[in-house]
Order: structure tokens, then C-alpha cells, then sequence
């Protein structure tokens, strides 16, 4: 059930695996006595966003569902003015980006909703049905629930459209990645959390130092004995935060270039920082290390042959299927699979080469073509298909177990990179939206200067 109710209270990625969480779901439902709200200050507005306002009630339901997450998940909760304050920021960051992704008329459909609250259930192994039965039985209002994860998808198409679309990876960054990573063990997996500390966009001289004097600071608080878990609740601005900053076990593909040195010359339960990035400073903490067998990635690759048959304004979709009919009948009377390709397939690159696609995974491949393909026996011959408007003809001419292993270690570094990418980006994205908001926060202990190092 812990697992689950984990779940339940994550945000799922819905706009693919970079996508960096800026968002609490936030449900009327108050979730536990931590914090409690005067009848006087119910409707209390306690921050303006541009032409919207955060109230203290909304604050309020943000902050107890932060706690009843930090609690499943057995995590320190922060002192209540720090959670507050952390919250509410989160809290005006989705309320921008909601601001802009309207003026954008950036929006989800019903269709959409509908689908993503069916794959966050089946993430739970439940039915739609079930999933909503355990939400009341949270005593979440499964609307509200609705409309949070509308609000996160929104956000997400924003960020997909004014952000992550623009990043990229190149070949010589993968080269450069992997050969930094080059002596690392690759038996070894490390469990490590880190606490980020992001610089506006644009710093100055003067916020890189206050920024690494807040991070000094908190590692200071760290060695006299708080917990590494609470303060990354606290300060971190990454969101994995919410999970106490723990990244779970990692190799070192996974991680950020510049955590390679540092945790290579960590014992477990030992700290480094603050290191200096592009985006701020990050304390890291090594939990545990576990050695495991030298990893492969094995793949299935087919040997395969095709023909393909275009529909166009001159030849109808009924002669193209005749056409491939009778090269279907010419191969299964023993010509040559290869000539037939030659003479005929319209996919000019492959027929050069008799129709040969070489040796390709189904990941590798159109979806369709893929399910043929792995339900076509070697030396066999398929059915004629279509693909999209076009007809297709396959032959596969071979299999077997392929040692991909470097192969899938590029696609990895890409990954990190990529992630590692969308992270300062995020952040950096975050900072920018902020200053183009005006922002008034109207209760003097939520502004984050009352206490100067919070």
C-alpha cells in the first residue's frame, strides 16, 4: 500500500522522462491537523500573482499534503515557516506558468485527462474504477484530483513548448560524457541524494557568493546534526526534494558528469560540496554502494528484407494491393525475395540493397512493421501489410541475441546529459518566469528574506 500511496502523491511525467516537476497537487481535502487556518483567515489572501491570488486556505491544503507525503514516505518534516515558505513558492511558480500557458492558449483536452488519469492507474496495477475508490479512501476528491493533474499537464505542454523542445545532445558530448566516465566501476551502484541551490538567471558576483554562504551554511546545520534528508526538503531546489533529495541507486552513467569525482572519493555516509555548477551549487551525500555482476545489455535483432509499395494520387490503394499480392505470390513460389525488392520496392534506399534493413531491434522500427516482424519465423515470408497508406512486404532472413552494450551505454550518457540539461534549464526557466511576474507576498514570515539564510 506505501508504494501506491507514493504514487498517488507524485506527479506523474506526462510530457516525456525530462520533464522537471514544478508542481504540488493540491486537493481541499485537508490532509492532516498539522496546520490549521482561523475562521478569521479562511479567505485570507496571502500572496498576488499578477492579476491572481494565493490564498491561505490553498496554502494551507498544499502545505498538509507535503507533509502527508514526507510522512508515507517516513521522511523529517522541516519547521513550519520553512515548509511554508518553500510551498508558497512553489505554489506562485505554477500559478505564472498557468498564466502564460493561457495566454499561450496552451490547453488539455478531456480525451487527454482521461488518458493520463487511465495510465497513472494502471502505474498502480488498478482500473480507473479502483483507482478512484482508493483516492476516497485517502479522502481525496477524485475532481480535485482531476483538475491538478490538468493543471500539471498544461505546465508540462508549456515547458514542452518554450523549453525543452530547444535542448539537444551531441555526438561529441556523449564521447566526452563516456570518457569521463570511462574508469569508473561499472559493477557498482551507489544510492545518492543531493541538495541543489539555484542562482537566478543572470547572477551576479554578489548572488554566486550569498549563494554558496547559504550552502555553507546548510552543510554546517547538516554536521551538527540535521538530517541530510530534512535539509534537502528544506532547501533543495530540485524536485526530488520532495523525496528528501534521494536519487535512488545509480551508476555513474546516471549521474551528472560532475558528481563522478566527488562520489568516487565518498564513504558511504560521507558529504561533498558545495560544488559550483552552471545553475547554483549542490551538496551531495553518499548513502550506500553495492556491488553488483558487470552489466550487458542483450537485445533481439532480426536479419529482414522489405518491399514497399507506395499509394499515391496515381496508383490507388486497390492496385497497390494487387501489385504487392502478386509479389507476395511471385516469393512464395520461390523468387528470389531480394530480386522482387530490387525490381520493385518504391523505398529507393533499401531497394538498392534487395531490400535489406540490416539487423534491427523492434524498438529500432516502426511499431506495426515490429509486430510483424517478431511475428514472422525466420525464412519466412509475411503477409503483405500496411503501414501508414503504403504496402509492405517482408522476408526475415535471420536472428539473434545481440551484446549491445555499448550501444546502450550511449543511449544512457545521452539521457543523463539530457536530463542533466532539462534540470538547469528548468531552473533557469523558473527564475525567468518569476522576474517577468509581479509578485506580492503579503505575509510578512512566507517572504524567504525573514530569515536570511532560508
Amino acid at each position: 500500500m506505501l508504494l501506491i500511496q507514493k504514487k498517488i502523491f507524485s506527479l506523474p511525467k506526462m510530457v516525456g522522462s525530462c520533464v522537471i516537476c514544478l508542481l504540488i497537487i493540491v486537493s481541499p481535502v485537508s490532509f492532516c491537523q498539522n496546520i490549521k487556518a482561523s475562521p478569521q483567515m479562511v479567505n485570507r489572501i496571502v500572496a498576488t500573482v499578477n492579476d491572481g491570488i494565493i490564498t491561505q486556505v490553498e496554502l494551507n491544503t498544499a502545505v498538509n499534503q507535503f507533509i502527508t507525503q514526507l510522512k508515507l514516505q517516513q521522511l523529517p518534516i522541516p519547521d513550519h515557516q520553512a515548509l511554508a515558505q518553500k510551498t508558497l513558492k512553489q505554489l506562485i511558480i505554477r500559478n505564472v506558468a498557468l498564466q502564460m500557458a493561457k495566454r499561450l492558449n496552451i490547453s488539455v483536452t478531456d480525451a487527454a485527462l482521461d488518458q493520463a488519469i487511465k495510465g497513472i492507474a494502471a502505474n498502480n496495477h488498478l482500473s480507473v474504477t479502483q483507482f478512484k475508490k482508493l483516492l476516497k479512501a485517502q479522502h481525496i476528491n477524485f475532481e480535485n484530483y482531476r483538475r491538478d493533474i490538468k493543471m500539471h499537464m498544461v505546465v508540462g505542454k508549456l515547458q514542452q513548448k518554450t523549453l525543452f523542445q530547444s535542448l539537444f545532445v551531441t555526438p561529441k558530448e556523449i564521447d566526452a560524457f563516456l570518457a569521463q566516465h570511462k574508469k569508473a566501476p561499472t559493477n557498482k551502484r551507489y544510492d545518492v541524494s543531493q541538495i541543489l541551490l539555484s542562482l537566478p538567471d543572470k547572477p551576479t558576483t554578489d548572488d554566486i557568493a550569498k549563494l554558496k554562504q547559504k550552502a555553507l551554511y546548510i552543510l554546517g546545520k547538516i554536521k551538527n546534526g540535521l538530517a541530510f534528508s530534512k535539509a534537502a526538503v528544506q532547501y533543495s531546489a530540485s524536485e526530488d526534494a520532495k523525496y528528501g533529495g534521494d536519487l535512488g541507486w545509480k551508476n555513474l552513467n546516471d549521474l551528472p558528469t560532475y558528481y563522478v569525482s566527488p562520489v568516487l572519493g565518498l564513504a558511504p555516509g560521507e558529504i561533498a560540496g558545495p560544488i559550483q555548477t552552471d545553475s547554483g551549487f549542490t551538496l551531495i551525500k553518499l548513502n550506500k554502494v553495492k556491488t553488483i555482476p558487470a552489466p550487458k545489455h542483450i537485445i533481439t535483432q532480426y536479419h529482414v528484407r522489405k518491399i514497399v509499395i507506395d499509394v499515391t494520387p496515381v496508383l490507388s490503394n486497390s492496385k497497390a494491393e494487387q501489385i504487392i499480392n502478386n509479389i507476395s505470390r511471385s516469393a512464395h513460389h520461390g523468387e528470389d525475395f531480394a530480386e522482387l525488392a530490387t525490381v520493385n520496392s518504391k523505398e529507393t534506399k533499401t531497394a538498392k540493397l534487395g531490400g535489406d534493413l540490416g539487423w534491427v531491434s523492434l524498438d529500432m522500427v516502426d511499431p506495426t512493421l515490429g509486430h510483424v516482424i517478431q511475428n514472422t519465423p525466420v525464412n519466412q515470408i509475411s503477409q503483405p501489410f500496411k503501414i501508414g497508406s503504403n504496402w509492405v512486404l517482408i522476408k526475415v532472413i535471420g536472428k539473434r541475441q545481440h551484446d549491445d552494450t555499448a550501444n546502450f551505454a550511449r543511449r544512457e550518457a545521452q539521457q543523463a546529459i539530457f536530463k542533466e540539461k532539462a534540470t538547469k534549464a528548468d531552473l533557469t526557466w523558473q527564475s525567468q518566469i518569476l522576474s517577468m511576474a509581479t509578485v506580492n507576498i503579503l505575509v510578512p514570515s512566507l517572504k524567504t528574506d525573514a530569515n536570511p539564510q532560508e
